[in-house]
């Protein structure tokens, strides 16, 4: 099983390596986009980093968005979804809310064209480790 975490890179550097560890221990096949190394400035570095990560995510089993995120996150989930909704393919979209931050979750909870396709919720390593 392939799994494409979608989450800000230095903002959630630390939460994003717990998770990779986690996961990767587990014997999961995990991507992180920020091991691609190119701190994309240019147009083109920034169009080769999405066309990787579109490329990921098109083989993905499951999105893990790490909240709180931004537009390139939401970018990630977007296209997730537009797969998902294709259901020639299954993709499975989980939403891990380490921060708690209960204004902001509620906020995005009351978004109708994200909330109705995650798939799971979750809100430590321990909670998302019993379910995958």
């Amino acid at each position: 099983m392939k799994i494409y975490i979608a989450s800000k890179y230095i903002e959630n550097h630390d939460i994003n390596t717990e998770i990779y560890c986690a996961l990767k221990n587990k014997g999961y096949d995990v991507f992180l986009p920020e091991s691609i190394n190119i701190n994309a400035k240019k147009d083109s570095e920034m169009y080769q980093v999405a066309e990787k990560c579109y490329d990921e995510i098109d083989n993905t089993d499951i999105l893990l968005a790490v909240f709180p995120f931004g537009l390139s996150v939401t970018a990630e989930i977007g296209y997730a979804i537009t797969i998902k909704r294709k259901k020639d393919r299954k993709i499975r979209l989980v939403l891990f809310d380490y921060n708690s931050d209960k204004k902001n979750m509620e906020k995005l909870r009351g978004e109708a064209m994200i909330n109705p396709y995650w798939d799971l919720v979750v809100s430590s390593i321990d909670e998302l480790m019993k379910n995958f």
